[in-house]
């Protein structure tokens, strides 16, 4: 049997979604989501607010946060879930890393300003919530409020994205750092969306981060086929990990990237 009230994949606009704590909260009650979990990149800023609303609203809510991470040349997601968000060794790293992106935003509007722009770093930093990492979305909704494109996907696809000619790279913990800072955080590390970095041959990956401490596979994701999920899925079990899945919902119009809130169906006996 399957059902839908999870969703373990959820970004506010404390990364790179659009809405509030207060306004996901909202939707996920609307979703009739009844377990959620807030996992903005590399953030637990809006994490306490998000528990706040959905204790009011009457869901269950956990502690989240997405990790960006790197093993063995690859860029992998690391969720981490029930995660003390006090920590102090998990909010020293966050802030290290908030450091270093603000470090990465300059670079990136010096880029755009050789390709002909006229982008002031100011403008960014002026009205963003503290917590937040200043990202490539903040720069895409300043290139759309100029005018130089239509929204982000423009933005992504001609300027910033991956192959983008605007493009920086962020910086990524290793992926055995992030399970240690998860784990003694008090919570459990689960590898996001793995076929959407790995394909359908990440055995070797899930089997090093399991030495690690891996806890879990998101196996049930927006962008996995039913054959990603079913070799997911296989490996979760092969390895005893367990398996969760959601929307990793960002915005509620105009997303083709990723799934609307509540969405996904699991299956009973998993997460």
């Amino acid at each position: 049997m399957l059902k839908k009230n999870i969703d373990l994949h959820l970004h506010s606009n404390f990364s790179d979604g659009l809405s509030s704590p207060e306004e996901l909260a909202l939707l996920v009650k609307k979703a009739d989501v009844r377990l959620a979990a807030l996992t903005d990149h590399d953030t637990v800023a809006g994490t306490e607010r998000f528990l706040r609303s959905a204790l009011e609203l009457g869901f269950t809510a956990i502690p989240g946060i997405e990790f960006s991470a790197k093993h063995e040349g690859k860029e992998l997601h690391i969720l981490g879930y029930g995660i003390d968000i006090h920590n102090k060794e998990l909010l020293s790293s966050i802030e290290e890393l908030r450091k270093t992106r603000e470090k990465r935003a300059p670079l990136i509007i010096e880029k755009l300003n050789k390709l002909g722009f006229a982008l002031d770093y100011a403008e960014i930093t002026k009205n963003i919530q503290p917590g937040k990492a200043i990202g490539r979305p903040e720069i895409a909704e300043m290139l759309v409020r100029h005018g130089y494109v239509k929204n982000w996907s423009e933005a992504f696809s001609k300027y910033i994205g991956d192959n983008g000619p605007a493009f920086v790279d962020k910086e990524k913990i290793p992926a055995e750092e992030c399970i240690r800072l998860i784990r003694n955080a008090g919570g459990f590390a689960v590898l996001a969306h793995p076929a959407l970095e790995l394909d359908m041959s990440g055995e070797k990956t899930v089997r090093e981060l399991v030495r690690f401490g891996l806890s879990g596979i998101e196996a049930y994701y927006a962008k996995h086929t039913k054959e990603n999920a079913a070799y997911y899925a296989f490996l979760a079990a092969k390895y005893g990990l367990f398996i969760t899945g959601g929307s990793d919902f960002h915005k509620a119009e105009n997303d083709t990237k990723h799934a609307p809130i509540g969405s996904l169906s699991l299956p009973d006996n998993h997460l």
